[in-house]
């Protein structure tokens, strides 16, 4: 169940980030704004990636590259708030949400420690994964009906030389 506050915690953050750098100027989207974005971003990233990890060594490495990446969200919001580009409510608020995912991440790798150590084995849950398919498209579905009348065309059989020709030699 922490494996899941703490993602849930990146995403609300990372999703709150964009939804303000979004607002900003050109500059600011382009130069602060991609940075703060892409390390908050890289923290629910992370983590998700050490849930997919077989070996407890690979998960804690993967929970301590999200550390990584809060503490570099950390500077960026302190970036965004000294050029005021964000105001200091707004600040303190990022600041308490990365010190709540900070805790919820060291007790992740302390129980995820203390797993290996025990001996317990690494299970797979069972994932269902739903996407909705239309929304992600990036050509709506109608505009692509015309590539099923494409005229079917059959793979060549192609036939490879002997191995010695490949090799320039020939018996």
């Amino acid at each position: 169940m922490e494996k899941l506050r703490v993602l849930e915690g990146a995403e609300l953050l990372s999703n709150e980030i964009w939804q303000i750098v979004m607002r900003w100027g050109e500059f600011a989207r382009n130069s602060v704004g991609q940075q703060v974005v892409r390390s908050a971003d890289s923290i629910g990233a992370n983590i998700a990636e050490s849930l997919g990890r077989y070996h407890y060594g690979e998960k804690v490495n993967f929970l301590y590259y999200t550390r990584g990446s809060l503490f570099e969200t950390k500077y960026w919001l302190n970036q965004c708030h000294s050029r005021s580009l964000i105001d200091t409510n707004t600040y303190t608020k990022f600041a308490a949400q990365l010190e709540i995912i900070g805790k919820q991440l060291n007790a992740l790798v302390k129980t995820t420690k203390q797993a290996r150590n025990s001996g317990q084995a690494i299970k797979e849950n069972q994932a269902t994964y739903q996407i909705n398919q239309t929304k992600h498209l990036i050509i709506p579905s109608e505009e692509l009906v015309w590539l099923g009348s494409l005229p079917q065309y059959p793979i060549p059989n192609i036939q490879l030389p002997p191995k010695e020709r490949i090799h320039g030699t020939s018996s």
